[in-house]
């Protein structure tokens, strides 16, 4: 802050050069150094003609490289000193730019400039470059940070080596990836036929897939393990597959199913369990496929397991189908709204359903997260029948 006496003037002449200069100044000072760990009583002021302290005749020192303000009486302004930030053409990052842009090894030493310089920084550095059919695809970069133990020819070539069979390795990883990925929607188009071959559960396995995940989601299904949730994605997609295997007179029958009839359509778990078991890229999609219609009780089909004897993801997508089959409309029966579904839900703990899941479906209706997804109604007419009434002559 300036005093109140400071607001003389001064007087200026130019240079040579047509720069202003002071030449004189009623006041003994004409430019504060302003610190921001400085206290007012640290404040050292010093004359602009003379460069010495105006409390004392000996010289000041040269100002800090911080913020100074310059003030000459009424006139101020404030000078901020350029600080240079230096980065290393020999960085890490830029050596390995340069190794992929490149294509080419590089293998360097470095001298330490000072002892000041950080620890961090690597003595010796080699990066080679990994190379696909001449397009690269990522760099091996070996660093040392011990003075005067560089890298070596033999490292170089040890390392172009391990270089070599990276790339073929990634390659191999990306054609199995591929293959998984054809297979798969190869998989998904079989059991879409199957849903085509009867109109009214057109659109099942995918209303499926998403009840299953908004259920998954309210428990926080495996949140640290991704493949899981595809896992419980592709088991939903492909549940019904088995259906490939009923009949037409059965599978588009619009009346009730005799008992014959219901045996044979209780078969498609199991069929749809052997058509994938060869398949070593499937796990839980296998115990999905196969298990989707049993019962916490031990009364469900086609193994009786019951309770534990079955993970969480099965029972996850045993209630899902359950609550998009009851919001159908089938010829024999009308679908239910999706409050009544719930609460058939709600019934049904501890022996149709996993208690654990029927919360978790309770909750995220309840919160909104589990809404109806809909589907075109093709007989809006069908009778009223019981939520789990098999459709049995």
């Amino acid at each position: 802050m300036l005093s109140s006496g400071a607001r003389s003037r001064c007087s200026t002449t130019r240079s040579g050069s047509g720069r202003p200069t002071t030449s004189a100044c009623s006041r003994p000072w004409a430019t504060r150094v302003w610190s921001p760990c400085a206290t007012p009583s640290s404040t050292r002021r010093t004359s602009a003609a003379s460069g010495s302290c105006a409390t004392s005749k000996r010289p000041c020192r040269p100002p800090p490289r911080r913020w100074i303000s310059n003030r000459c009486c009424s006139k101020s302004w404030l000078v901020r000193p350029k600080l240079h930030r230096r980065r290393s053409d020999a960085s890490p990052w830029t050596t390995r730019r340069r190794v992929m842009q490149s294509g080419e090894p590089v293998m360097e030493a470095r001298v330490q400039e000072s002892k000041a310089e950080s620890p961090l920084n690597p003595r010796a550095v080699l990066c080679v470059p990994i190379t696909l059919r001449g397009t690269p695809l990522g760099v091996l970069f070996l660093a040392n940070y011990q003075v005067g133990h560089a890298f070596t020819a033999d490292h170089r070539n040890l390392v172009t080596e391990l270089a070599t069979q990276a790339a073929v390795a990634i390659d191999n990883a990306r054609l199995f990836k591929d293959r998984e990925d054809v297979i798969f929607q190869s998989l998904v188009a079989l059991a879409n036929t199957s849903d085509a071959r009867d109109r009214y559960t057109a659109g099942h396995s995918q209303r499926v897939t998403q009840y299953a995940l908004m259920i998954a989601r309210q428990m926080r299904y495996s949140p640290n393990d991704q493949s899981a949730w595809v896992r419980l994605e592709r088991g939903c997609r492909l549940h019904d597959i088995g259906k490939i295997g009923v009949p037409d007179e059965i599978l588009r029958k619009t009346g009730k199913l005799t008992e014959a009839e219901f045996e044979k359509m209780k078969e498609h778990t199991t069929v749809g369990f052997n058509i994938l078991s060869a398949l070593k890229m499937l796990t839980d999609e296998l115990v999905i496929v196969r298990s989707h219609h049993e019962r916490y009780d031990g009364k469900g089909y086609p193994d009786r397991k019951k309770g534990d004897e079955l993970p969480i993801f099965a029972w996850i997508v045993s209630a899902a189908d359950a609550i998009d089959a009851m919001t159908s409309d089938r010829p024999y029966r009308k679908g239910m709204s999706l409050e009544v579904a719930i609460e058939q839900v709600r019934e049904g703990a501890g022996t149709h359903f996993h208690p654990d899941v029927v919360e978790a479906v309770l909750d995220a209706a309840h919160s909104g997260t589990l809404t109806l997804i809909p589907q075109e109604s093709l007989h809006p007419d069908a009778p009223t029948i019981g939520a789990f009434e098999n459709p049995v002559a």
